[in-house]
Formats: structure tokens, C-alpha cells, sequence
């Protein structure tokens, strides 16, 4: 091997091991962990996991540990809380909130701030049942809380307008409104939730008219329509739900004729039709 061969490897060398050493000072440098950080990223990531469902905790201990454990937690936690009063619902964590209770009830006579939820851009499921909600809490629901897939916004009296800014909530998969008022066009809102599979409309006066829009809803699964003063004819529109395998319809007045219809309905597993007249004699079963 002549001279100028074996100095042009001995440089290859030389320049693949500069090019290895600076990868490896790169790769060190990523992983490396800078003075004041204890653990990863994913290593707190999996503890405050662990305490996600604690708001409080989370937010006045946690986020307070270092800059390292507030970032963690302001870009990968999402949180479950059950709120009691809207007065301390306030600051960054806002945006964390995925799984919202508020339980302020109908004894304290105050309601919650709705506007809170357009600072919930993560909300997805939300449970504001029994709170003395009107339409113009729903109103705020519906324009603020778009992302929305899972709402209970049971026993309130949101009323027929109410329920058509609910209508609003597109993306909603699961919907309990009962006992709200809503009434037959209240329920025609409803039926424009496209995405919706699972629907409790209970307690809320719809009648026949009522259950033929909700009879529009072919992709509902399950369905409580208790309760609602349906006869009979209102029967005959459920049997468009061919995919429904859940059906409560007990409290109404269906009649022997309305449980002949239900017999159509082949792929049901659950059926309540329980205190249901069947018969002149109004016999109950």
C-alpha cells in the first residue's frame, strides 16, 4: 500500500471517529438531565398520573415542585374534578379539565359561571344534572363547549330552546336531558344530533309527535324514552331503530298494540316496559 493510500484511510479514520464522537456528545446532551431534574419527563408524567383525579393536589402541590413538574402537567395531564362552586375555578389548569362535575345542586340558589367552559378547551364530558340550569345556561353550553362527546344536563328546565342550543353540540355521542320540559319540539332539536348513540329524553311530555323525531335517530343504540305519555302509534316509530338493543319506554300508556310493535324489534337485549297498559283493565306488568 503506497504512502498517499494509507494516509487518505488514516484520514477517513480520523474523520469517522470525530463524526461518531459528536453524535454521541448530541445524544448525550438530549437524554442528559440538567441539575435540578430528579427524573424524565415520562417518569413524573406516570406519577402525577397516577394522582389526576386530585385537582386540588395537583394544582397547589404538583405544579409547584420545579418548572419541569408545572410544564408536565400544563401539557400532558388531563384532569377529572367534581366542583361544588365556580369561586376558586380559575388560572392556566383550566385548559386541562376533561371530565367536569358540577354539583352546586338546587338548595344554595346560586348557579355556576358557564363561561368558564370556553377556557375548558379539553372538556369532553360534562355532568351539570340537578342545578337549577335554564336555557341560558345551555345556551352558554352549547356556544362555548363544542367539543363536547358525553353531556348530563338532566333535571334542570332548559326547555325547548334549551334543547335546541344543545342541538348545537355536534360531536355528542352519549346525551341524558331528562326531565327538562323539552316537549315534542324540544325533541326535534335532539334528533339532528347525528353522532348521538346513546339518548336518555325521559320525563319531558314529547308524545307520539315526539318519538317520531327521535324515530329519525337510526343510529341510536340506546334509548330511555320513560315516562313521556306515548300510546300506542308512537310505538310504531321506534321500530325504525334497527340498530337500538336498549330500550326503557316503561310509564307510558303503549297498550297491547304498542308491545306488538316492540316484538318487531329482533336485536333488543334490554327491554322495560314495565306500568304499561296492556289491556281494558289496565293491567300493569
Amino acid at each position: 500500500m503506497n504512502k498517499r493510500i494509507r494516509e487518505d484511510i488514516t484520514s477517513a479514520d480520523i474523520l469517522i471517529s470525530e463524526n461518531n464522537s459528536h453524535s454521541s456528545q448530541q445524544e448525550a446532551k438530549k437524554t442528559k438531565l440538567s441539575p435540578f431534574e430528579i427524573f424524565s419527563d415520562d417518569v413524573i408524567y406516570e406519577i402525577l398520573n397516577y394522582h389526576r383525579n386530585d385537582f386540588i393536589f395537583m394544582v397547589m402541590n404538583c405544579a409547584l415542585v420545579s418548572k419541569q413538574w408545572l410544564n408536565v402537567i400544563s401539557e400532558r395531564l388531563k384532569f377529572s374534578l367534581v366542583c361544588g362552586s365556580d369561586s376558586k375555578m380559575q388560572g392556566q389548569f383550566l385548559q386541562n379539565i376533561e371530565n367536569l362535575k358540577v354539583r352546586i345542586g338546587t338548595i344554595a340558589f346560586e348557579l355556576f359561571d358557564c363561561r368558564l367552559f370556553g377556557l375548558m378547551k379539553h372538556l369532553t364530558q360534562l355532568d351539570v344534572s340537578v342545578n337549577l340550569f335554564t336555557f341560558s345556561q345551555a345556551k352558554l353550553i352549547g356556544e362555548l363547549a363544542p367539543q363536547l362527546t358525553n353531556l348530563n344536563i338532566s333535571h334542570n328546565t332548559i326547555g325547548v330552546y334549551g334543547a335546541k342550543h344543545i342541538s348545537k353540540l355536534k360531536h355528542l355521542t352519549i346525551l341524558n336531558i331528562s326531565g327538562n320540559l323539552i316537549g315534542q319540539q324540544g325533541a326535534k332539536a335532539i334528533s339532528n344530533l347525528e353522532y348521538l348513540t346513546e339518548l336518555n329524553i325521559s320525563n319531558n311530555s314529547i308524545f307520539e309527535e315526539g318519538v317520531k323525531f327521535i324515530g329519525e335517530m337510526k343510529q341510536l343504540r340506546t334509548l330511555d324514552i320513560h315516562n313521556n305519555m306515548i300510546e300506542e302509534k308512537g310505538v310504531e316509530h321506534l321500530t325504525q331503530l334497527e340498530q337500538l338493543t336498549k330500550l326503557d319506554i316503561s310509564n307510558n300508556s303503549i297498550g297491547a298494540n304498542g308491545v306488538k310493535y316492540l316484538t318487531k324489534m329482533k336485536q333488543l337485549t334490554i327491554l322495560d316496559v314495565s306500568y304499561n297498559r296492556i289491556d281494558e283493565k289496565e293491567f300493569y306488568f
